[in-house]
């Protein structure tokens, strides 16, 4: 395990920022920030920054430059010498260090999967989509080529696509169901998602009903209630064209919808399905009496119309064969247009009589299904554990471990075959299969208590509390927070507010270099500082160029040159003070990025504010606030 070194010591509110010293090394990093110290290279070949707050390992996978011996940009204060310290001497300058290891690179995008699954399987789609999507920007980043046959790649698709459709943006799911699909092993929940998908968006529905009907036709699909409740909404599609709902292929579609249907319905007694409800025998009767009251009321108007057709086609035959100037002409003109009446009226009659017929009201949209992985169980319904995992858990078992480890992975890769052979270093890995079979139960990998993590911006607001927002630490089981550079110390809430939207936390150990608040925002240009990358190892804040009109409490829109990415991001204005708190989701645009205005913020901490000014307030020194819930 690569090894950290810990930030030793923090600043208090009147110390300098920690990448602070008169005369030292710089070095650049790939996100333009600068670290100054005495810098050193440890065995791994990473680097060592010795500065007065203490020594912080940076990665070299992070490092864009190493400068000797320059003046620091960030504090021209000299450190009082230590006669204790001795030198450290100065290795040559590193140049073309080497880009992030592509398995380092997986294995944090396999962290950010398993918190969005664990998410998903809490029914927090909004936090899944976060995780998620700063796994695919990690892999972008890093340019890892997409490979939906990978399966971390293919979970990472696959849970994009069910976090979107759960936040009713189905429109992005498309994309991310697409790709996972071009494994050519659609599992059943892909099949099922891509499904509701064209169900609910109409365009292409046909897709779906052909591939849900090729599912539930296997042998071994045997009363999947959700999967017959998507072919049946997908199959109202069809019978909301006439024409169509007659067709040869929709008539065999619905005849094995009609036979899957009958399967299931024996499973439940005295019980009928009717659309995605069960009702009574009883109400089934009578609504299949209506339908087949309706259908009999449609073939008739359909022979109606037939017949009027046909003595439409006859009277414009005895007109064609008459002469205008005759009695026999206008009489037949008059036969003509009355059989053209009748005509008309007997297709009106004919489409009211279908549009009749009582058929179910189906839903608009349908929840995603989980992955297979996770059990393939409808999102937002809760994990039981199935009965062959109760009747393992014996009264023995109990007696020997008192304290069961609860599972931290939701996903796990398998490892990929060695090949085997005279060359095998020669020979390609082989991919690996994503089965559309579902695990048996008894190995089912998803748990009930799985947790998973928030990430937000947090804050400096006093030499020991930070401010962030309410939503992040709501049902938050603990709360830790980061330091630039990856260190970490514990957060205990003080209190939120739900109106405001803000919440203030309190940490033990290092005193921070606090941000002082400003005044009302009167338009202009304005900073905006929070982490928009996601890093593999320690990340850095970093700063973006904005622009706002005055603020509007409870509407005030930013507009950001980029993403700031996390939420709670701090906005400053041109002097440095702290004008508000960003409020934005992962795919919230940059042009109206929403934020908290100082007035709420000054509201909010009332009588918690410091009583003095930061004299030196340092907005680097924003912190990253991991909420973890269960």
């Amino acid at each position: 395990m690569r090894k950290r070194i810990i930030v030793v010591a923090m600043l208090a509110c009147m110390n300098v920022s920690p990448f602070s010293s008169a005369m030292a090394d710089t070095l650049e990093l790939l996100n333009g920030r600068k670290v100054s110290g005495e810098v050193t290279k440890n065995d791994e070949g990473n680097y060592l920054v010795k500065m007065k707050a203490g020594t912080v390992l940076i990665s070299s996978a992070e490092v864009a430059k190493w400068e000797k011996d320059a003046p620091s940009a960030l504090d021209p204060v000299t450190p009082k010498p230590n006669a204790k310290t001795p030198s450290i001497p100065q290795p040559a300058a590193a140049s073309n260090e080497k880009t992030a290891d592509p398995k380092e690179v997986m294995a944090k995008a396999l962290k950010l999967v398993n918190q969005g699954n664990g998410a998903l399987n809490a029914g927090a789609a909004s936090i899944a989509l976060e995780n998620f999507l700063d796994a695919r920007s990690l892999l972008a980043a890093n340019r890892i080529k997409i490979d939906a046959g990978d399966p971390v790649q293919f979970a990472l698709f696959e849970g994009l696509a069910i976090s979107n459709i759960a936040l009713l943006r189905f429109e992005r799911a498309n994309e991310p169901l697409d790709i996972a699909f071009r494994t050519g092993r659609p599992t059943r929940s892909l099949i099922i998602n891509r499904a509701i998908i064209d169900y609910i968006q109409k365009a292409n529905f046909h897709r779906g009903l052909k591939d849900l009907k090729d599912y539930i036709a296997q042998p071994k699909v045997i009363n999947d209630e959700v999967a017959i409740n998507a072919l049946g909404a997908s199959l109202s599609l069809a019978f909301s064209d006439e024409r169509m709902s007659t067709s040869a292929y929709f008539l065999e579609v619905q005849k094995l919808y009609e036979e899957k249907n009958r399967l299931l319905e024996a499973t439940h007694a005295q019980e009928s399905h009717w659309g995605t409800s069960w009702i009574s025998d009883a109400e089934f009767k009578t609504k299949k009496l209506l339908i087949e009251t309706g259908k009999k009321k449609y073939d008739e108007a359909l022979n109606n119309e037939r017949i009027a057709a046909g003595a439409l086609k006859s009277a414009q035959s005895y007109a064609d064969g008459t002469f205008r100037s005759t009695a026999d002409h206008n009489a037949a003109l008059a036969q003509l247009n009355s059989a053209t009446s009748r005509a008309s009226g007997a297709t009106v009659a004919r489409k009211e009589a279908f549009k009749a017929i009582p058929r179910p009201d189906w839903p608009k949209t349908f929840p995603p299904i989980l992955p297979d992985f996770m059990g393939g169980r409808v999102y937002g319904t809760p994990y039981i554990a199935p009965i062959s995992e109760v009747a393992k858990t014996t009264p023995e078992v109990i007696k020997t471990s008192p304290k069961p480890v609860k599972p931290t992975v939701v996903f796990q890769p398998k490892p990929k075959t060695t090949p085997t052979g005279p060359n095998p270093e020669k020979q390609p890995d082989l991919p690996v299969e994503v089965t559309s079979k579902p695990p048996a139960p008894e190995v089912a990998p998803v748990r009930q208590s799985l947790s998973f993590t928030r990430t937000v911006v947090a804050i400096p607001v006093a030499q020991d509390m930070v401010l962030t927002l309410a939503s992040a630490v709501t049902d938050a089981t603990e709360l830790r927070i980061e330091f630039s550079g990856g260190a970490t110390t514990p957060a205990t809430l003080i209190r939120k507010d739900s109106q405001s939207g803000l919440a203030l936390l309190r940490i033990t150990g290092p005193k921070l270099a606090y941000m002082n608040l400003g005044q009302p925002f009167a338009g202009g240009d304005l900073t905006c500082w929070s982490y928009p990358v996601v890093n593999i190892f320690n990340s850095f804040p970093d700063s973006i160029n904005g622009k706002a009109t005055a603020q509007k409490t409870g509407d005030w829109k930013l507009s950001l040159s980029r993403h700031p990415r996390l939420s709670g991001a701090a906005i400053l204005d041109k002097s440095g003070a702290l004008i508000g708190i960003s409020t934005n989701d992962r795919e919230t645009p940059i042009g109206v990025i929403p934020a908290i205005p100082v007035e709420q913020i000054r509201t909010f901490m009332a009588a918690d504010a410091p009583k003095t000014v930061c004299v030196n307030p340092d907005p680097s020194n924003i912190l990253q606030l991991h909420a973890v819930r269960d």
